[in-house]
């Protein structure tokens, strides 16, 4: 199966009008904005108990760019469920200006650092850090 490329001003009309025919793998829809920003259209067959069948169309915001040698594309979240493109367009652009100045840019990354960030400086950090110092102290561990 082919994939098929076009570029335009990504906008929610282009959203709703970009379609992935059952014949194409996959169709991309890249910014004429941002270099790198677009979304990619993907297309499967559902099948309903009646028989009949529909395409469903699954739209996703992607940002691609280099690092290097070694090409990157990310995922941004669904297109159909996003009505402010301009915000998408802000994050494509930040994460490819985080990645070419050696900054984390992968989202599962930065979730999980948000996370652990917030474990860690919680109002009762200290309290179970001491409380668990303290205990390895009196356990067997020290001579």
């Amino acid at each position: 199966m082919a994939n098929l490329t076009s570029v335009a001003k990504i906008t929610q009309t282009v959203i709703r009008r970009t379609e992935c025919p059952a014949e194409i793998e996959k169709v991309f829809v890249w910014d004429s904005v941002v270099k790198g920003f677009g979304i990619t259209v993907t297309s499967r067959q559902k099948h309903s108990k009646n028989g009949t069948s529909i395409l469903i169309q699954n739209k996703r915001f992607i940002v691609q760019f280099k690092i290097g040698q070694k090409t990157v594309r990310l995922g941004l979240g669904e297109a159909s469920s996003i009505s402010n493109v301009d915000k998408k367009r802000a994050e494509a652009l930040q994460r490819k200006t985080a990645a070419h100045d050696g900054e984390e840019y992968r989202p599962r990354v930065l979730a999980e650092s948000d996370r652990l960030a917030n474990i860690e400086t919680g109002p009762s950090y200290g309290r179970h850090m001491q409380i668990g110092c303290d205990e390895w102290k009196n356990s067997q561990h020290l001579p």
